[in-house]
Formats: structure tokens, sequence, C-alpha cells
């Protein structure tokens, strides 16, 4: 009895590898695949009530990652964005370099498995990232002198989670959006490259 038990688990197992491994390359994320993500931000934050903000207002980000794990992928950032404010008194610039590591964990097969959803795998790859880093800023002044109140430059910390769908249009494109803590505001949409 035992053997006939151990021989229909290991069945069970083989079967279930090999339907996972017919669905490898059709699915939205995979593991060991490359992901180039391309984005500009949406919104933005802690910037005073007095300002009037102009120039490049959509911040631009570039993220790769490798997925490692069926729900787990890593991989670095960096953006870039550059910003006018006209006061009453004065106007100066700011320029943002933002990079530093991205991890993220993919769940929405967890949510099939688990919680029986029905969303489509091969399109939709819901995820949860977290990312950290540093924050490079500098300021310049166009006319008036910033008050000491006023920004300035130097490096900070970056760090905070961002809630994301992507949705695969083909086998290499995909469109996605994030919301949370990204790189530079509130959320960000872009394009998603698989580079395998």
């Amino acid at each position: 009895m035992k053997k006939i038990f151990v021989l229909v688990f290991i069945s069970f197992l083989f079967i279930q590898n090999s339907l996972k491994a017919q669905q490898a390359g059709n699915l939205a994320y995979e593991i060991d695949d490359i992901y180039l993500h391309a984005g500009i931000g949406i919104g933005y934050y802690n910037y005073g009530y007095d300002h009037l903000r102009y120039g490049l207002a959509i911040p631009l980000t570039v993220s790769v990652e490798y997925g490692f794990h069926e729900y787990l992928s890593a991989g670095v950032f960096i953006g870039f964005a550059n910003y006018k404010y006209d006061t009453y008194v004065y106007k100066y610039s700011v320029s943002h370099i933002n990079f530093g590591g991205r991890g993220t964990f993919h769940f929405a097969g967890l949510m099939n498995d688990n919680i029986n959803t029905n969303i489509d795998l091969q399109k939709f790859d819901l995820y949860l990232s977290f990312a950290a880093g540093l924050s490079a800023r500098t300021v310049r002044e166009i006319s008036g002198t910033i008050p000491p109140s006023g920004p300035d430059g130097g490096i900070g910390i970056l760090f905070g989670p961002s809630l994301g769908v992507k949705y695969k249009l083909n086998d290499k494109i995909g469109a996605y959006l994030e919301g949370g803590r990204a790189s530079y505001g509130w959320g960000t949409i872009g394009v998603s490259v698989n580079l395998n």
C-alpha cells in the first residue's frame, strides 16, 4: 500500500511539473527571465504650496530585474528628474538622480492557487516591490537668493514599497502601472521588455 501511495504521489508531482513546463514561456512572469522596465513618474512628493513648478515635470526611470524564483525577482533601478521652481522672491532648479536595488514578490499565481481567483497568468502579473537606494539632489539658483529654509543639495536615502500590475501585450513587450512610494512619485507607468 505504501508503494502504491508513493507511486501515485510521484506521478502527481511529475504531471504537475509537466503542466508547468508546458506553460513556460507563455506567462507574464517567468523564472530565469530578465525584464527591462522603462517608465515615467506620476505625481510627486513634499513640495510646498507657494511654488510654481515647471520644467521636466515627468521623471524618467529604468530598472532591470531577474526572475530567480517562482515568486521572486530582484534587480537595480536608476532615474532622473529636473524641476524648476518659481516663488515670489526667487527661482531655482532641483535635479534628482535616484539609484538602488529593487526586490519584487509576484503573487498572482499564489492568489489563483490559494483563494481561487481566476487571474490569466499568461497576460497579467500582479506584484509588490520594495526599492532601496540613494537619491542625489543638486540645487541651483536661477535668480534671487534661496533662503536658509529652502531646499539644499546632498544625498539622501530612498526606500519604500509599490504595488504593481503588468499586462503582457506579446511575448516580449508588456505595459505596467505601479502605485506607491516608487522612485520619484506616487506611481509609475511604463513599458516592460522581456530580454530573453
